[in-house]
């Protein structure tokens, strides 16, 4: 069986006989960003998300059109919390329902069904990013939202190719109602960051920052330091330490970057050349 990212994801007894409960539906339902039968349907894996969270009642769900009507794909937005625009902070967690397909080499080892194979879940698509989807769906359903704290849930279609749902989402008059209060946004979506650059491995990262995946990075800094006049030399100001600071992180932004790039193309010359370069 080839490597495929996705198709399994570390767990422990923490994970509830609820949660593992939704999670093998998701996993149940062929949900490939191809469109295609039998392994690509993305509406019937959205009509199950949107009925289940239709059935709580502190939960307001809407949902949001994308590609031509007959496909039947939605994004869905879930809102739960203080009313739009009359909370102190308003908090967005983005998944995907969309997954790889199957390839023909993972038959009779892997399928869209969950196994539990000691700490590993097992089945397409369940890291990347089922997983993620039914901690969204478990938050919605059971996490205590401060009364003075708007949570947001965006269930999106389309990531795996064009992320047409994530553009969908962007340009509509929902997106411009939530970008005027919205104070941060998270996505428990899978880690790509290698050691020596090798391509989407399983592994977690919490203390990094994912920079390597297509994007780009939004960093706020706020530097606290005495006040003091230009003309003192030996006085740290706070100025001082933003300049500092952004000039580390450029440096290892950059640094970085560089040696995964190089590696990057040599693995692509080496394919292009068989090795024989």
């Amino acid at each position: 069986m080839s490597e495929q990212p996705s198709t399994e994801s570390q767990c422990d007894e923490r994970i509830s006989d609820e949660q593992y409960a939704i999670l093998e539906q998701l996993v149940g339902i062929p949900s490939a960003y191809t469109q295609e039968g039998p392994d690509g349907n993305e509406s019937k894996i959205q009509h199950l998300i949107h009925n289940i969270l239709d059935r709580e009642r502190d939960v307001s769900v809407e949902v949001q059109p994308v590609g031509p009507e007959s496909e039947d794909r939605f994004n869905i937005i879930a809102y739960k919390g203080a009313p739009l625009g009359e909370a102190e902070f308003t908090l967005m967690m983005y998944v995907h329902d969309d997954t790889v397909g199957k390839e023909e080499d993972w038959e009779g080892e892997i399928d869209f069904k969950l196994v539990r194979d000691g700490k590993v879940l097992r089945g397409i698509g369940v890291h990347d990013m089922k997983a993620g989807v039914m901690t969204l769906i478990h938050l919605l359903q059971h996490a205590k939202v401060p009364k003075e704290v708007t949570f947001i849930g965006l269930f999106g279609v389309g990531e795996e190719v064009d992320s047409d749902g994530m553009k969908r989402f962007m340009e509509s008059a929902e997106m411009r109602e939530i970008r005027k209060h919205l104070d941060m946004v998270l996505s428990p979506e899978i880690n790509s960051l290698t050691e020596d650059g090798g391509d989407m491995p399983e592994s977690d990262n919490p203390k990094d920052t994912i920079y390597k995946r297509p994007g780009h990075v939004k960093v706020s800094l706020v530097a606290t330091a005495h006040g003091g006049h230009a003309f003192n030399k030996e006085r740290v100001t706070a100025t001082d330490v933003l300049v500092y600071t952004l000039a580390r992180m450029n440096s290892a932004f950059n640094g970085r970057y560089d040696e995964l790039l190089k590696k990057r193309r040599g693995k692509e010359n080496s394919r292009h050349c068989g090795g024989n370069c």
